[in-house]
């Protein structure tokens, strides 16, 4: 038999990889490791099986907490619309991209409008993000990649798992990078590309960052593949097109760029003097990962290495740098979290490009070093994440007296903090069940229109026989209450509203301050009157009282 024929009947024989200067032998790697995905290492399945237990305890406390009355609401609130044929921007207000609310949608038609269906949804997002890390650091061994992806988990994991636009486009922007980094065959280009175009159409803010990333990947590609991730990215950009031809171009601008950017922004935007030094501190690490990585990156070009996947650092750590634009629009837990984590997660892997050259005759006491570093400085800024950790690991397990209270409607369930607040709102739903009559529409406002700061949106969610009154589902300040808003006029349409005064209390020191005009308030003194109050909860029907049942 020829050595050929030898070669090609023999069974698998391991191999050896390189983690620094060591040579490792590991078992024949997997078809996920030949593709360039997982570290190949022996360890690298049962290590991601422990991360999967953790993720999984995690999402069971996660599912006891409360949610946020307007984000968490809007996201169970629009696919719901969408079902039912509304289009955004035409016929609801949102500054974000559609894939997120089409992705609920389509889970929602499968699976049933609930919060339970939601959360998996933004749990699904986390998950992606973290094992794009994984993959990301697993380029430089199975060590460096269980480091970052517990700095990544240490901050994303506490964090709401509501399905946000944010979380799903960071995925699939991580991922696009991560594939287009993998190899130069036509097939990858294109789906990179068409995973980036779908990261644009859940966040289209982070262009800016996926372009420069993006761009820089494919510098070291063959210019024909640069053309395929191209025609993936038109591709994945079709179903935006054809939204704003059905919704109308200027619906689409005003909602994506005109609103967010011009008048919103200064009324949302928190200053960085009003930031606790924990997340000042996060902030500043991250900026500094994010250098160190651009360096590391840069180093490892300048040595020619055969690694063909060498500038997915320096790629990554531009995508890290430049979508800090996020944290820093609104300095807030979330914000920072939600953007910080990703250039503190890369610090385990630049520190080691970067020391490990220290350590010729040791390399794997610079990668453990390396690692070793990150994971104590991270808490260092941000000890009160442990105690968090801690309460959630035990929320998992054993009910809490601070767990959620669910308000409770047909099939519909959404999880309130206050139980006090909790039974209000549960008496409020039963007074307008009793009251209201199916079809009938129904607006959801703070009590003081002139301010148009937050909202009680999940509200809707859970009185789906009622039909939203308002373009203004959700509220956003110099929005909602501009001059010549549609306000007054969706307002004067309705047959119920449930004003809220909990909102009139919201004060930033931003322009959400500012008072917009009177119109709204007329508009309530003129076609309607007080029925009931419950807690916090006004409840007006029209004067002309069809809708009203004793």
């Amino acid at each position: 038999m020829s050595k050929k024929l030898r070669r090609a009947h023999s069974p698998a024989l391991p191999s050896k990889t390189h983690l620094g200067n060591v040579a490792v032998t590991v078992p024949p790697p997997s078809y996920l490791a030949r593709q360039g995905f997982l570290p190949k290492s022996r360890w690298t399945w049962p290590i991601l099986l422990g991360f999967s237990l953790v993720i999984a305890m995690f999402a069971m406390a996660a599912f006891k907490r409360a949610g946020a009355f307007q984000d968490e609401g809007i996201v169970l609130v629009y696919p719901e619309l969408i079902l039912r044929g509304f289009l955004p921007y035409r016929d609801f207000e949102t500054f974000y991209g559609p894939a997120n609310l089409y992705v609920l949608a389509g889970a929602y038609w499968l699976f049933g409008v609930h919060i339970l269906v939601e959360r998996l949804v933004g749990l699904s997002y986390y998950v992606a993000i973290l094992g794009g890390v994984f993959c990301f650091a697993g380029r430089w061994g199975l060590t460096l990649a269980t480091g970052s992806t517990l700095l990544a988990g240490y901050l994303l994991l506490p964090l709401e798992l509501g399905a946000l636009a944010w979380s799903g486009g960071v995925a699939f922007g991580l991922w696009s990078l991560l594939v287009a980094t993998s190899g130069s065959t036509p097939p990858r280009q294109f789906l990179a590309g068409l995973l980036a175009a779908i990261a644009l159409l859940f966040r289209p803010d982070l262009g800016p960052a996926l372009i420069l990333a993006a761009g820089l990947t494919l510098l070291f590609s063959p210019a024909k593949s640069r053309w395929f991730f191209v025609a993936g990215t038109a591709v994945g950009l079709v179903p935006l097109v054809i939204l704003t031809c059905a919704a109308g171009l200027p619906n689409v601008f005003d909602n994506l760029f005109v609103y967010p950017v011009l008048y919103v922004n200064k009324g949302r935007k928190l200053p960085l003097s009003g930031a606790g030094p924990d997340l000042i501190g996060l902030l500043a690490l991250h900026l500094l990962s994010g250098a160190l990585t651009v360096l590391a990156g840069m180093l490892l070009l300048r040595r020619r290495t055969e690694n063909p996947s060498a500038n997915s650092l320096l790629a990554l750590g531009v995508f890290a740098l430049l979508i800090t634009q996020q944290s820093s629009q609104r300095i807030d837990s979330y914000h920072v979290l939600g953007t910080c984590f990703l250039g503190i997660s890369l610090l385990p892997v630049s520190l080691a490009l970067l020391v490990n050259p220290l350590f010729p005759r040791a390399p794997r006491t610079g990668l453990c070093l390396s690692v070793a570093i990150a994971m104590i400085l991270v808490p260092l800024i941000r000890p009160a994440q442990l105690t968090y950790i801690r309460n959630q690991v035990w929320r998992a397990f054993v009910p809490r007296p601070d767990d959620a209270t669910f308000v409770v409607h047909a099939d519909r369930r959404f999880p309130i903090a206050s139980k006090q607040l909790a039974a209000f709102t549960q008496e409020l739903i039963r007074q307008l069940e009793r009251l209201a009559s199916p079809g009938q529409r129904l607006f959801v406002g703070p009590s003081d229109l002139r301010r148009t700061n937050h909202n009680s949106s999940y509200l809707y969610h859970l009185l789906p026989e009622l039909t939203p009154a308002t373009y203004f589902i959700e509220m956003n300040p110099l929005s909602a209450n501009r001059p010549g808003s549609r306000l007054p006029a969706d307002i004067a349409s309705a047959d119920w509203l449930i004003l809220d005064h909990r909102w009139n209390q919201w004060l930033e020191p931003n322009a959400s301050q500012e008072y917009g005009s009177e119109a709204p308030e007329r508009s309530i003194l003129e076609h309607f009157r007080l029925k009931l109050k419950v807690g916090d909860y006004d409840l007006f029907c029209r004067n002309t009282s069809e809708t009203e049942r004793n």
